[in-house]
């Protein structure tokens, strides 16, 4: 399994925990850091960019392999 990184502008005071168990502390902190405004501005910048269809896509491209194979 890998390790997680740190993202490269981590909210103020928010780190990753050292264990792979999460407690309440980091739990509270990453709630706290998604729920900032700059990370909702982020989501809904990032969310027009998503394709809602990409299990068809996948689909369709796997059938086309499949039957040109």
């Amino acid at each position: 399994m890998r390790k997680a990184t740190a993202p490269s502008s981590p909210a103020a005071g928010w780190t990753w925990p050292r264990s792979t168990t999460p407690t309440s502390a980091s739990l509270s902190a990453a709630l706290t850091a998604a729920l900032t405004p700059e990370t909702r501005a982020r989501a809904r910048a990032a969310a027009g960019t998503i394709r809602t269809d990409g299990a068809t896509v996948a689909a369709h491209l796997l059938l086309d392999t499949v039957r040109h194979n």
